[in-house]
């Protein structure tokens, strides 16, 4: 049985929380919460995350999560986007 997408989601946000680094909702799960649904199985966050916490952001979040530090650095220096994939529920 998968897990609750949610698990991954409030452990996601107690890293956040635990590393001090403030985080928005965005994407379709924002747009739901404001009442036009978008169903989606995913989740985007908006974190203010800098290029000197890449080591520190991964180790929080691995093993539980598929994170791969150079696919950040290179996100945060090119101003796009980075996936994180909880594995219990992949």
């Amino acid at each position: 049985m998968m897990p609750d997408p949610e698990v991954g989601l409030q452990r996601l946000l107690k890293g956040l929380d635990r590393l001090e680094l403030q985080c928005m909702v965005a994407g379709s799960l924002a747009s739901s919460l404001h009442g036009i649904w978008r169903a989606t199985n995913d989740v985007d966050l908006v974190v203010r995350l800098t290029s000197d916490r890449v080591d520190e952001f991964v180790a929080e979040f691995s093993p539980e999560y598929y994170i791969d530090a150079d696919q950040v650095s290179g996100a945060l220096r090119l101003g796009r986007p980075f996936n994180m994939i909880y594995l219990a529920s992949a």
